[in-house]
């Protein structure tokens, strides 16, 4: 591969990858992020705040795309409940399409699927009154975030790494 075809190749890749994340924060801010926060508002606090206590610890409050678990007595950390499918998820799968990272695609796919298991759970225990799995909860929180992001940043080496070997064996 000569040099122009290997700087066409970067720029391509490169170009696809920008390309890729400027179209999903579109999709993801104007139509994805509304709905999420229209469904936490109207459906899911709603039926979170039946099983609060109102004379207990804890109070729901609605954040844009999330509810958060406020603590009156700052025992524990303020948290958050987030649907799955959120924003990280998507960051993370703009960078896994564009390089066709499967295995990496499938670790986050699933691991969301989990989510839709995980957060009512939890979230219904922690509300219940079984605070003491809030650290659980906090501890998950950051862990699928930067698991997801890893993963997308691990999908664009791996595709920038292809694309380096694809130029040199052509050299």
């Amino acid at each position: 591969m000569d040099p122009d075809q290997r700087k066409k190749a970067f720029i391509h890749f490169w170009g696809k990858l920008f390309l890729s994340l400027i179209t999903v924060a579109i999709l993801y801010l104007s139509l994805i992020r509304p709905v999420q926060s229209f469904l936490l508002k109207h459906y899911l606090l709603p039926v979170l705040e039946t099983f609060l206590d109102p004379a207990g610890d804890l109070m729901l409050v609605h954040r844009t795309d999330e509810i958060e678990m406020i603590f009156k007595s700052a025992k524990f950390p303020d948290m958050k409940i987030e649907l799955p499918f959120t924003g990280y998820f998507w960051l993370s799968m703009s960078m896994i399409w564009v390089v066709k990272q499967r295995m990496f695609g499938r670790i986050v796919h699933i691991w969301n699927l989990c989510l839709l298991i995980i957060i009512p759970l939890l979230s219904l225990a922690i509300i219940s009154g079984t605070h003491w799995l809030s650290p659980l909860f906090l501890v998950h929180q950051k862990l699928y975030k930067a698991l997801f992001l890893i993963l997308g940043m691990l999908a664009i080496r791996e595709g920038a790494l292809k694309l380096d070997k694809h130029a040199s064996k052509k050299l």
